[in-house]
């Protein structure tokens, strides 16, 4: 289901990022990104929602690592995830980032590959 409050398109992407605030730190798997934010793949505890947190996301593309602040969006516990065949986690927004054009660099990438993708399957579909 689309969600039309977002103004960034998603994309599927899936690397290891380092939560942290005052009251805990966890490693997380991302479900998704965009310019505006990220969904993490997480289960109890989640960080409480609207709560600033601290992000590390180090990327495997050679692109190093962004350093970012978020604010917790959206939350899905494991029942409501499981009665609605979700994955649970926390949505983020990013607030400041070091690195902002890093950022961005992956979401182009990403972009293109999705574009990429949809491309070959709509030539599949005409053969």
């Amino acid at each position: 289901m689309k969600n039309e409050r977002r103004k960034d398109n998603r994309f599927d992407y899936t690397i290891m990022i380092r939560v942290n605030n005052a009251d805990f730190m966890m490693d997380e798997f991302t479900k998704n990104i965009s310019k505006g934010g990220i969904f993490l793949k997480a289960t109890l505890p989640y960080p409480a929602l609207n709560s600033e947190i601290k992000l590390t996301i180090s990327f495997t593309e050679g692109l190093g690592e962004v350093r970012a602040i978020g604010r917790v969006v959206y939350i899905i516990g494991e029942e409501e995830a499981a009665r609605r065949k979700l994955d649970p986690g926390i949505g983020i927004q990013f607030l400041v980032a070091n690195d902002i054009k890093k950022l961005e660099d992956l979401i182009f990438e990403l972009s293109l590959i999705k574009a990429r993708q949809e491309t070959e399957r709509f030539e599949k579909k005409d053969s």
